[in-house]
């Protein structure tokens, strides 16, 4: 005969996780836990446990004989105080259903008009985006285009040329009122003042317009829709 000392299962599956057990042969009366001799009663153990056994009891019995004293007169006159609150419980209840129906109606509504409003703000801003939507585009196709730097250059040294064609006419008229004539070194340095002043229309106007294309591209990246 087989006899199993212990066992451990698997509380999920039922699946035995350790065992352990000895084959017994001989009365069953006599045949012992551990698969020895049979063992033997631990008096001095089992005095022990019925000792604790009684403490526990005399102390519950305590706590009893306290609960008597006061606190069950006292639950049982407030088990019995709730009762009879009951009837106008119920009828606050009762009261309250309409008012709350009332509520939860406002608050529907309110709900409602929350909805609306959010649906206008949303098809407001559809239709302000479609007609927006031309003017940011050629907003941005001018800047990602930008100036052209050659012909801002050009039209520069353009406009100093013309401003000299009109100056030296009426530079050698002034001369000819006063019986002068225009000598080869005023004519150099007229020269020489011209083309400097061509270089310099050219450059600071190809400064200006790269500054300015930079500034459209900068306005252009942190453009928000």
């Amino acid at each position: 005969m087989e006899i199993t000392t212990k066992i451990i299962y698997n509380m999920e599956t039922w699946d035995v996780i350790e065992e352990e057990s000895f084959e017994y042969d001989g009365e069953v009366s006599l045949c012992g836990s551990s698969g020895g001799p049979s063992q033997k009663i631990d008096y001095e153990y089992n005095r022990r446990m019925a000792d604790l056994a009684e403490r526990e009891t005399a102390m519950a019995e305590k706590y009893f004989d306290a609960w008597n004293l006061s606190p069950r007169k006292l639950e049982e006159e407030t088990a019995a105080a709730n009762i009879d609150l009951l009837p106008l419980q119920t009828r606050e209840e009762k009261a309250s259903i309409p008012l709350r129906g009332e509520t939860e109606r406002l608050g529907l509504k309110h709900q409602q008009k929350l909805m609306e409003n959010s649906e206008k703000f949303l098809r407001d801003s559809e239709k302000f985006l479609i007609e927006r939507a031309p003017v940011q585009t050629e907003f941005f196709k001018q800047a990602l285009t930008g100036i052209d730097v050659g012909k801002r250059k050009e039209e520069a040294v353009a406009e100093v040329e013309h401003a000299y064609s009109q100056a030296m006419p009426q530079y050698m008229q002034n001369l000819g009122r006063r019986g002068l004539t225009a000598r080869p070194g005023d004519l150099r340095k007229a020269s020489f003042d011209k083309a400097k002043a061509k270089a310099g229309a050219s450059t600071h106007a190809g400064i200006t317009a790269e500054a300015e294309n930079f500034e459209r591209l900068n306005l252009a990246n942190s453009f928000k829709q």
